[in-house]
């Protein structure tokens, strides 16, 4: 019995090799077509973007509309007076008497403490980050190049244009991150947010207004807001904001 066996098994053996080779076969085939390969679909993100861009630049380039601005509302210039005018004492008016009740006074509840006090993102400072002070925060964000992102020419559809071209090729996606991470933790609306992003392009060196504007204008479209630009001799940012 036990040749037989053996050779039952040698036999079985040798049915299931060739099984075996073609599974295993079959499956790096199927591994292969399904791999993510990271980078590939990373460049081809970058390819989109670069594409968007491109796009955008274009669009830059178009004549830009004029508009008329409306008047502004100027202010009241009178001046005020130094010494605020003391109110003449008012004649006591005697109430009738009345039998005097005892009051039970009552303290005031202790107020209650916000329970709200967000602490900062990052604890600690990074050597690739700068700190932002933002109405009594400490706010972190990444250190970058001003030089990469300061405008130096005179305000036009070509000069805008090759400006958004030139910061577009910088890397900008981690800046990006970083203040949708700050709105969030710190539940910024849009306004604030605007202010953080011109606030940002101060701290790293953009001394100018244009280079500002352009900056945060940048940021903010980056970041999925619809904001314009206008210009005279200066750059405006226009976004609608809650």
């Amino acid at each position: 019995m036990y040749p037989l066996n053996l050779k039952a098994l040698t036999l079985a053996l040798c049915l299931a090799a060739p099984l075996l080779a073609q599974a295993q076969s079959e499956y790096e085939a199927w591994l292969k077509a399904n791999s993510f390969d990271a980078q590939a679909a990373q460049q081809e993100f970058q390819d989109y973007m670069d594409e968007n861009d491109k796009e955008f630049v274009g669009f830059l380039k178009q004549q830009w509309k004029k508009v008329d601005l409306e008047t502004p509302i100027v202010l009241d210039t009178t001046p005020k007076p130094v010494q605020l005018p003391i109110a003449e004492p008012q004649p006591v008016i005697k109430q009738p008497t009345r039998p005097i009740e005892p009051v039970v006074q009552t303290l005031p509840p202790k107020p209650t403490p916000p329970t709200y006090k967000p602490k900062p993102v990052i604890d600690e400072l990074k050597s690739d980050q700068i700190s932002i002070a933002f109405y009594g925060h400490k706010i972190a964000l990444p250190k970058v190049s001003a030089n990469a992102f300061r405008f130096n020419n005179k305000p036009n559809s070509k000069s805008i244009a090759n400006h958004w071209e030139a910061m577009s090729k910088q890397k900008h996606s981690h800046m990006i991150d970083a203040l949708k991470k700050q709105k969030k933790h710190y539940h910024l609306n849009d306004w604030a947010l605007a202010l953080l992003a011109t606030e940002y392009a101060i701290e790293l060196g953009l001394n100018d207004t244009n280079s500002q504007q352009l900056f945060a204008w940048f940021l903010l479209v980056k970041s999925g807001y619809d904001a314009r630009l206008a210009y005279n001799q200066n750059a405006f940012i226009l976004m609608p904001s809650q």
